[in-house]
């Protein structure tokens, strides 16, 4: 598939029990369009047994969860380990490689309530890089912000590569961290 402002073709496998894939072409400008697919994932979907009886409340979780997906990604999972709705979003962004940019500098300055130790990784498809892992303050207790992110950078000479995966939960992303490193694994560029 080739998405995103800089039209760099990319693969990515995923284990279709556990991760949704959210055709992010059709649903990030359209209201109606993302609106149609939530209340259509509520009813074909595997639901939580919490869930299972109110589809229609089911849909509007779902609609909330995609808008706080960056429309800018490449790609949109929902992380479904136990059915719908989603512990996690998780997003792809590919854009132009950044020569000469110090990755870790670049992890370490992110906002955390928590100090940001960025480890190296080496992915398959995407050579070395930096994981890590940070908690955010939400604004207020009413806000669905996010509270917790994984995230893993590479700087590879074909394209800058940035996964994500947020969630309110910080224990459900830690249990969820080896389900994303293999989704990471998987991505391939051209």
């Amino acid at each position: 598939m080739t998405l995103g402002n800089v039209g760099i073709a990319f693969s990515l496998e995923f284990e279709s029990q556990v991760w949704l894939e959210v055709p992010i072409a059709s649903v990030r400008d359209s209201l109606d369009a993302r609106r149609a697919w939530c209340l259509d994932a509520a009813g074909r979907w595997q639901v939580d047994p919490a869930w299972e009886y109110d589809q229609t409340a089911l849909a509007a979780v779902l609609e909330a969860q995609l808008d706080r997906l960056d429309p800018s990604s490449n790609a949109w999972l929902l992380y479904c380990p136990r059915g719908l709705p989603a512990v996690a979003g998780f997003e792809l962004h590919l854009d132009a490689p950044q020569p000469g940019l110090d990755v870790e500098q670049e992890v370490r300055a992110l906002r955390s309530l928590v100090p940001i130790r960025p480890e190296a990784v080496v992915a398959r498809g995407l050579g070395a890089g930096f994981a890590f892992s940070r908690q955010l303050e939400r604004v207020s207790e009413d806000d669905p912000g996010v509270r917790a992110e994984l995230g893993a950078v590479f700087n590879t000479p074909d394209a800058f590569v940035f996964a994500i995966a947020r969630g309110d939960d910080p224990a459900s992303l830690v249990a969820m961290a080896p389900d994303f490193w293999t989704l990471v694994e998987s991505i391939v560029l051209g």
